[in-house]
């Protein structure tokens, strides 16, 4: 006989919106639970102390006018001793109606914030800063619904988890879709007494667009004519700086540690092999040289 330990929590989203939303914008903002939600599992075994095999994501219902989606996550336990246990936790904190908006809140937290804080689009208006404490959401949530101490361990756990910020991020837009032609309309979770928003004056500083800020990029050059401008024979990290003839002005230069300072004194140009790092620029939209790191000198 296949015992199944799984527990169905439910939980529903409503965006209130005048207009009915285009079905690309609803199809964005349900792909975008996927990825919100992708730790569910890890997060709520971490809060509640019992271990979860996995979970599962469904629809349950979808209504049109004002957007409406209903969802279910499907949460696997091992055996009846876990399964119990987290039915336990559950009654106890009176999470069951709960823990699936405080984790939501806390990704979209989390995107909302790399969304305002490092944009490398300008805004249009000034955006609004989630209070800056362990337990602040950018939901809403009623009254007496859930304590400050869980949602820091929510906030915490979901931060903990997140592997790519600018997905998250991505996401974040994605759901926040159905609500960009609309200037009046926010989010609604859950239902009566339990019932949490995201109110319009959250929802208007959401940016339209996202650009997230680029990596720094390394590249070996091989063979390169290196001027040296500034020498400093008792380091190899500071007080160097020259330049890679036809490709950069005046950058820091670092030696690498095999490399004796003292073998370049008097010298104002060699050939070399080298790593250039290149730092994007927000203001001027590019990658530009930040930094030279000389591997090996060619004798001459």
């Amino acid at each position: 006989m296949n015992n199944s330990y799984e527990v169905l929590l439910k939980y529903k989203i409503k965006y209130e919106t005048e207009e009915p939303v285009p079905l690309n914008d609803v199809i964005d903002a349900l792909k975008s639970l996927e990825i919100l939600l992708q730790n569910a599992d890890n997060i709520i075994s971490e809060i509640s102390n019992v271990e979860i095999l996995g979970h599962q994501i469904y629809v349950q219902k979808i209504e049109t006018g004002s957007l409406v989606e209903e969802f279910v996550i499907k949460v696997i336990f091992g055996d009846q001793q876990k399964y119990d246990d987290f039915l336990r936790w559950l009654h106890q904190t009176n999470m069951r109606n709960i823990i699936l908006g405080a984790i939501l809140g806390g990704a979209l937290t989390v995107g909302f914030e790399y969304l305002t804080k490092n944009n490398t689009v300008p805004q249009a208006q000034p955006t609004s800063h989630i209070e800056n404490s362990p337990n602040a959401m950018i939901i809403n949530f009623a009254p007496n619904t859930i304590s400050e101490e869980l949602k820091a361990e929510v906030n915490a756990a979901v931060k903990k988890h997140i592997q790519d910020k600018n997905e998250v991020a991505k996401q974040t837009l994605n759901f926040f879709e159905p609500l960009k032609n609309d200037n009046k309309s926010y989010v609604t979770f859950g239902e009566g007494d339990e019932k949490a928003s995201i109110p319009v004056e959250t929802v208007r500083q959401v940016p339209k667009k996202f650009i997230p800020r680029k990596n720094n990029r390394f590249e070996d050059l091989n063979g390169v004519s290196v001027k040296l401008r500034a020498t400093d024979l008792d380091s190899k990290k500071t007080g160097w700086a020259g330049s890679i003839e036809g490709i950069t002005d005046r950058v820091r230069i670092e030696l690498d540690p095999t490399l004796e300072p003292a073998s370049l004194y008097g010298k104002a140009h060699i050939v070399a092999d080298v790593t250039l790092e290149r730092d994007f620029s927000a203001k001027k939209n590019q990658l530009i040289p930040k930094r030279i790191i000389v591997r090996s000198i060619y004798e001459q």
